[in-house]
This record gives structure tokens, sequence and C-alpha cells, in this order.
């Protein structure tokens, strides 16, 4: 493991978030690279971005490595650390990296929150960041007021909305649902997405029946032609007969496959390849986690053609100064 030992934040950064895209999983590499992360020295190296790629990448792939969770949240916690130079990205990434991780840090998640308002990062938010921090608070069962009116103001904005594709609108739903918030206008709006015959069938029948879960669950009474429909407040039974239709036709047509949890977490279809094991940082569940890239040749090949780049970089480094890359 020369070549692991030796990479610096950045590239460790970058090998797993591309392992991660493609989603294959290396054990060996993937631990002896937990193994440098666990060390908190190392940690604090890591710019902002690349921590927060890292830990979705380990999350991604379904990973749990209780020292280096136990290090990055330590470290996130600190009140000079990496969180003060966070993007609404890094937040997104790390927030539902935590909570896919089961990570339960209700302390850490306020802070997430509150670095979120107090630096006004929710301006520029993408429709990805949005639902996948709501995702993330609502799978720990946290709520911030603050930071969801504030997100819920971003939702009533209909050309952000355009941007969302179906599981994230299911995402967003469902955490809507589950927090118990209840917005009939912005329901509306993401029920009019739902209409679209392009995301319907991007989604599968287990994101379907949690959309079909979260209005009947919130009771929202809607419009079913037109966004931002004004509020029905006489009938709060009432809902989109369209949309009903639609997921009774979507029901009927996937016959065989209608067992199932209505209020299941959307992200939990994919599954986790490993979760965590004391002693030996990860337990394998499966032998292949769900959604796994088709071609691993691929990835084999990226593994090596990155092993080659970096070895190729110390060869360069020891011409130019007599020495080695740095261990961190």
């Amino acid at each position: 493991h020369s070549i692991l030992q030796d990479m610096t934040p950045a590239q460790i950064a970058s090998t797993v978030w591309a392992f991660a895209t493609l989603r294959v999983p290396h054990k060996a590499m993937l631990f002896a690279l937990a193994e440098r992360l666990a060390t908190p020295d190392f940690l604090r190296q890591f710019e902002a971005p690349d921590l927060a790629d890292t830990a979705w990448g380990y999350a991604t792939l379904g990973v749990r490595h209780e020292p280096m969770i136990e290090g990055l949240v330590a470290l996130l916690r600190e009140p000079e650390g990496p969180l003060a130079d966070f993007e609404l990205h890094d937040v997104a990434n790390t927030a539902w990296a935590l909570a896919k991780m089961k990570v339960q840090d209700a302390e850490l998640m306020e802070r997430l929150a509150e670095h979120v308002m107090a630096k006004g990062l929710l301006a520029q938010s993408s429709a990805q960041d949005i639902a996948d921090i709501l995702w993330a608070f609502a799978t720990v069962e946290l709520r911030h007021e603050d930071l969801f009116s504030g997100i819920v103001q971003r939702l009533r904005d209909t050309e952000l909305l355009q941007e969302f594709e179906g599981p994230d609108i299911v995402n967003v739903a469902w955490a809507l649902a589950a927090l118990g918030i209840r917005h009939e206008d912005v329901m509306a709006n993401l029920a009019e997405r739902l209409h679209d015959q392009e995301i319907q069938q991007s989604l599968s029948v287990q994101q379907m029946n949690n959309a079909a879960w979260a209005f009947k669950t919130l009771s929202v009474p809607f419009e079913s032609d037109g966004v931002n429909a004004a509020p029905d407040t006489e009938n709060s039974a009432r809902r989109d007969p369209g949309l009903a239709a639609d997921f009774e036709q979507w029901q009927r047509e996937t016959q065989g496959e209608q067992d199932v949890d209505l209020s299941q977490d959307v992200e939990e279809e994919e599954g986790a390849a490993w979760t965590g094991q004391a002693s030996q940082g990860w337990e394998e569940e499966n032998e292949e986690p769900a959604g796994q890239y088709a071609n691993q040749d691929t990835a084999l090949d990226l593994q090596a053609q990155l092993e080659a780049e970096i070895a190729e970089q110390e060869r360069l480094m020891q011409q130019e100064d007599g020495g080695g890359a740095g261990q961190g």
C-alpha cells in the first residue's frame, strides 16, 4: 500500500469520489485509506470540498469505518475547523453522508444548519443540494426551523423547481412529510412536476409509493392543473384526482411489486454494501452493493491509471527535490 500511504488529501478525495461515482468498491483500498483518514492530523490537511467529497464517497459505497467517522465528526465540531469554509454543496454532501451512515449527532447537524443560515448559502442553492439537505435532516429526525423556512422559500421558486429530477422531487416530498412540514403551495408545485410522464418514468415503484405516502400523510389539498395553485382550506382531505389516477395506473402496471412500505426512506432502496464493525472497520452484508456499476473492468482500469499517475508524480517530485511525497 505504499502508493496509498503517500497519497495527498486531494488525491484521496478524487479517488474515493471516482470509485463512488462508478459504484465500484475496492475493499482493500478503501480500508487502507480509511485507516489514514482516522488520523486527526492528516484529516486536518483536507480542504473543505475534499473532506465533503470523501465523506460522500464512503457513504455512497456503504462503507462505515468508525474511527474515520469519529475523526470527521470531531473535526467538524472544532470552532476553527473546516466547517467555516463549507459552501452549500459541501454541507449537503456532508449532511447526506452522515445520515446515510446513520450517524446520530444532533449537535453537528445543528451546526451545519446554522452555518448555512449565517452565511446565507441558500440564496444560490441547487435543486440537488436542497433535496439532499432535506433528506438528511428527515432521516435523522431533526428539525431546524430557520433552515426549513429558508428551504421552503426556495421551493416556491418555480425556476428552481424545474431543475429537480424525479428522485429529488420524491426526496423532498418524503422529507417534508416525515418532518411534518405542511405547505400546500409547495406540495402543489411538487405534484405538478410529478404529473410529467418523463418524471414518472424515471421513478421506481417504491419511489412512486413514497410520493403517494407523502401527499397522503400531509393531507394536502391542491389544484390539479397549474403551478402555485391557491390552497383550499375548506376541504383538507381533497387531493389531486389526476395525480391519484397516475399513482393508481402505476400500481396496476407493476402488479406483484405493490407490497411495499409507503413510509420507507427513499434512499434505502439502493442499499448499502457494508455497515460498521469495530474490529474490521466494516462488515459485508451483500456480496455486491445494489446499483453496482455494470463494467467493473472500467473501474479497475481507472484504479490502475490513478496508481500509475501517482507513481509518476512521485518520480518527478523525487527528481526535482530528491525526496518523496509526505505521508501527512
